[in-house]
């Protein structure tokens, strides 16, 4: 099932990107290896309380929270509790809003500038699963997504 957040002056639908329990699990199992039975648990624990993924990962890599080191690399390189937060919060309708809201927004500035919609680029830091991006590459803007793996 894909999203379809309401008014907004782009009109436009998430195409393609999961957000019901099913197509976010089918998107998990399929990309990430685990089984159906883990991925539909932990995608439930996540929408009944939103960091319970990433809060077992922190004690299962014995990291501290808002310390980078070797502990919080090990979660971010071999954890997977950030797909199930990323995907479960942003198929929440107040956060895909925030999406249309932002198109908005670019659809406005590019218009003030006198430049098509096309010609804007944008650059996104930390896009978790990446469905900004998808969402703003499918509405016809250029895109740069940055990740800094080290």
């Amino acid at each position: 099932m894909d999203c379809s957040p309401t008014v907004s002056e782009s009109n436009q639908s998430l195409t393609g990107i999961p957000c019901s329990f099913t197509g976010i699990v089918e998107e998990i199992v399929r990309f990430s290896g685990l089984t159906r039975e883990a991925a539909e648990n932990c995608v439930w624990m996540e929408a009944l309380q939103l960091g319970w993924n990433v809060a077992n990962d922190v004690k299962r890599f014995g990291a501290t929270p808002h310390r980078f080191d070797e502990h919080m690399r090990g979660l971010y390189r071999d954890g997977d509790s950030f797909i199930f937060e990323t995907l479960v919060f942003w198929a929440r309708p107040f956060r895909q809003k925030w999406t249309v809201h932002a198109l908005d927004r670019l659809i406005l500035h590019a218009r003030a500038c006198g430049i098509s919609l096309s010609k804007l680029r944008v650059l996104i830091l930390g896009d978790g699963a990446g469905n900004d991006s998808l969402f703003l590459a499918q509405n016809g803007l250029t895109h740069i997504s940055f990740l800094n793996s080290e």
